[in-house]
C-alpha cells in the first residue's frame, strides 16, 4: 500500500483545509479516500456518506450540510443510479448536485465512478456507464479525478467497491490537485493590493457569485436596488443580511427527476408578446433583455402556458402518440421538478394564491426563479447595452440549457425588440 501520510506531508504548504466529503458506499468505508485524507494533520472536515445512497439522497446531503466554512467539497457517487435508472436522468441529477455545490466559494472535486472494466464480475455492471463518462468529461468541477485511468488495477473485492490501494491512489491525486489549486489561489491573491477601505475579499467573491458587477460600491448599489433597500453603495447590516439570504440555498429537500405521470386537465392561456416584454421591463430589465426572454418563450412554448413536451417512456424520449408522459410544460418548458416539485411553478403559484396555468402566474414564477437561482443572468438582462441577440442567447445558455441553441430564439428576440420599441 502507498505510504500516503509520508507522501502528502512532503508538500510545503501545511495550512489546514476544511473539507466536506459527500458520497455513497465508496466514501463511507473506514479506509475510503476521504477517511485516509482526514488522518492528515492539515486536512480537517466532515464525511457525510451513506451506503447505497442514490442521487436524490446525495442532493439532500449536500443541501443540508454545505456552507461557506468549507474550502473544498468532494463528491464521489453515482454508481447506484447508473445501474438502476436511465443515464439521462442520472446525469441531470448529478449536474444539479454539482451546480448546487458551485454556488459556494469552494473548490469542487468530482471523482468518477468505476466503469465496467473495474468490476470483478463485469456482468453485474452496465456495459456502457454513461454517468461515469459524463463525470469524466464535465467542466463544472474544478478538479476531476478520473478512475478510468486506473484500467490495469486488479480489484480484490467483488462488485465495484474500491479497495484500500485504490483509495490511497485517489487520496494522493486528490491532495496534489487540491494543493496546486490552493497554491495558485494564494499566489493570485498576493498579487492584489489590499485596500482596507474596501470590502474584504470574501464579500467581493460573494457579490461576484450573485452576479453583481462593477466596483464594490456599484455592486452593493445594484443589490440594494434589486432588494428595495436604500441605495447607498455602502455595506450596512441590512445589506449583509440580504447577501447571506441570497447565498443560502433552499432547505426544502428536492426529489430530483422523479418522472411521475403528469396528466393535467387544464386549459392553456396564451401570452401576448408585448405584455411579456412590458412585464419584465417593469421589473427592471432592459427592453432588449425582456425581448431575449420572449424570443426563448416563442421557441419553447409558442407563448402557451399549457404546452406539454419532452414525452418519455422508461427514461427514453418518444412522441406523445406513442403514449409517452410529458416531462416539461409551461411558457419556458420547465422540466420535471421545476414543474411539479416543491419549488416548481405549480406549487409556487398555488402558495402565492395564483393560478399556475395563468400567464401572470408563470411570469411571476419565472421572475422569482431568475432572482433566486440566476441572479447573474438578471444582471446581464438588465444591462442597457445588451443586444436582443445576446440577451436571447444568454437566456438560452444559462436558463433553458438546450442541447443546441437554435438561431430562431435570437431572430425572434430581435423582431420583438423592434416591434416593442416602435410601439412606445
Amino acid at each position: 500500500m502507498i505510504r500516503l501520510t509520508t507522501l502528502l506531508l512532503e508538500k510545503e504548504d501545511k495550512s489546514t483545509l476544511k473539507v466536506l466529503f459527500i458520497g455513497d458506499s465508496q466514501t463511507y468505508g473506514a479506509n475510503s479516500y476521504a477517511k485516509q485524507l482526514l488522518r492528515l494533520p492539515n486536512i480537517d472536515g466532515t464525511v457525510i456518506a451513506k451506503p447505497n445512497a442514490d442521487l436524490s439522497t446525495i442532493y439532500t446531503m449536500v443541501q443540508n450540510n454545505i456552507s461557506d466554512k468549507y474550502d473544498v467539497v468532494s463528491i464521489l457517487c453515482g454508481d447506484v443510479d447508473s445501474q438502476n435508472k436511465n443515464s439521462e436522468v442520472a446525469i441531470e441529477q448529478l449536474k444539479q448536485i454539482y451546480m448546487l455545490a458551485k454556488k459556494f466559494d469552494c473548490i469542487l472535486v468530482a471523482i468518477t465512478t468505476p466503469p465496467k472494466e473495474f468490476a470483478t464480475d463485469p456482468g453485474k455492471y452496465p456495459s456502457v456507464d454513461s454517468l461515469a463518462r459524463w463525470i469524466k468529461n464535465q467542466t463544472i468541477s474544478d478538479i476531476t479525478i478520473n478512475l478510468f485511468d486506473l484500467d490495469n488495477v486488479d480489484f480484490k473485492k467483488g462488485g465495484i467497491l474500491l479497495d484500500n490501494d485504490i483509495n490511497s491512489i485517489i487520496a494522493k491525486d486528490w491532495y496534489n490537485d487540491v494543493s496546486n489549486i490552493v497554491a495558485s489561489k494564494k499566489s493570485k491573491s498576493n498579487e492584489l493590493p489590499i485596500d482596507s477601505d474596501k470590502i474584504d475579499n470574501k464579500l467581493k467573491s460573494d457579490l461576484k457569485t450573485l452576479g453583481y458587477a462593477g466596483s464594490e460600491s456599484d455592486a452593493i448599489a445594484q443589490l440594494q436596488k434589486k432588494n428595495r433597500l436604500p441605495v447607498t453603495g455602502k455595506l450596512d447590516q441590512k445589506t449583509k443580511n440580504v447577501i447571506k439570504t441570497e447565498l443560502e440555498p433552499s432547505k426544502t429537500p428536492i426529489k430530483l427527476a422523479s418522472l411521475l405521470p403528469r396528466r393535467r386537465n387544464v386549459t392553456s392561456n396564451t401570452a401576448i408578446v408585448n405584455d411579456v416584454i412590458k412585464f419584465f421591463v417593469d421589473k427592471g430589465l432592459s427592453v432588449a433583455g425582456a425581448a431575449g426572454i420572449a424570443g426563448n418563450m416563442y421557441y419553447e412554448s409558442g407563448f402557451k402556458t399549457y404546452n406539454p413536451g419532452d414525452y418519455m417512456i422508461n427514461g427514453k424520449f418518444v412522441s406523445a402518440a406513442d403514449g409517452g408522459i410529458a416531462t416539461s410544460n409551461g411558457l419556458c418548458q420547465w422540466h420535471d421538478t421545476r414543474w411539479t416539485g416543491p419549488n416548481g411553478f405549480e406549487s409556487w403559484c398555488t402558495k402565492q394564491g395564483m393560478d399556475p396555468w395563468s400567464v401572470d402566474g408563470q411570469l411571476e414564477f419565472l421572475w422569482w426563479e431568475l432572482n433566486k437561482f440566476f441572479s447573474r443572468l438578471v444582471t446581464v438582462l438588465s444591462d442597457p447595452d445588451v443586444t436582443p441577440y445576446d440577451a436571447a442567447q444568454k437566456f438560452a445558455l444559462i436558463f433553458e440549457r438546450p442541447t443546441h441553441i437554435s438561431s430562431t430564439r435570437m431572430t425572434q428576440a430581435e423582431m420583438y425588440f423592434d416591434a416593442y420599441s416602435a410601439s412606445i
